[in-house]
C-alpha cells in the first residue's frame, strides 16, 4: 500500500523517532509495550488528525 493510504506507517515512523532518542535502547516486546505507554499520551492531536485528513475521501 501507498503510504497517503496508510497512516499507520507514518504513525510507526514518528513513534520510532522518538523511541531512537532514548538512551536506553528496547530490547523486547515487553519494553516496546511500556515505552509506547509512556510516549503516547505525548503524541500531538493534531498530529492525528492530520494523519486521518491525509486519507483521500473515498
Amino acid at each position: 500500500q501507498s503510504p497517503n493510504l496508510n497512516p499507520i506507517e507514518n504513525l510507526w515512523k514518528y513513534i520510532k523517532n522518538i523511541i531512537s532518542k532514548r538512551k536506553h535502547k528496547v530490547k523486547s516486546a515487553k519494553e516496546i509495550r511500556a515505552v509506547l505507554k509512556e510516549v503516547w499520551p505525548d503524541i500531538n492531536g493534531n498530529f492525528l488528525l492530520k494523519l486521518c485528513d491525509s486519507v483521500p475521501k473515498r
